[in-house]
């Protein structure tokens, strides 16, 4: 049965203390003038054999910090919320392989910290 990806487009991450976050000093949103973007050759999580074999669905939403070369700052990356935590393990094993264009700030490359939403589903 085909499984689907929704990637989310990477947002503006939620609002601990700048100080306690592994990725202090990286720029939210709001503060890019052109935010990070998938590259569409970055590879998608794999759906967890023993979750879909049971048909659960879910999700997991991961924060992290997008350096100046489009890569995942792995130290900075938490789990932000997973409906299981198969889920979150399967996107925290695709982060050093993501690929992104870097956030942008007067033209030069910056890092940015985003939210990274993927949704699990089983199409039926």
């Amino acid at each position: 049965e085909p499984i689907s990806f929704r990637v989310g487009t990477p947002t503006r991450a939620g609002s601990p203390e700048p100080s306690a976050l592994p990725g202090a000093g990286a720029l939210l949103i709001d503060q890019v003038e052109v935010p990070v973007v998938l590259d569409r050759r970055s590879p998608l999580p794999r759906f967890p054999q023993s979750l879909k074999h049971a048909g659960v669905e879910g999700m997991a939403r991961l924060s992290f910090v997008v350096d100046t070369h489009g890569r995942v700052e792995l130290g900075t990356a938490q789990v932000v919320e997973s409906t299981h935590p198969s889920f979150a393990l399967a996107v925290q094993a695709t982060l050093p392989r993501l690929r992104f264009s870097p956030a942008r700030v007067g033209g030069r490359p910056v890092r940015q910290l985003v939210e990274f939403p993927v949704q699990f589903r089983i199409d039926r």
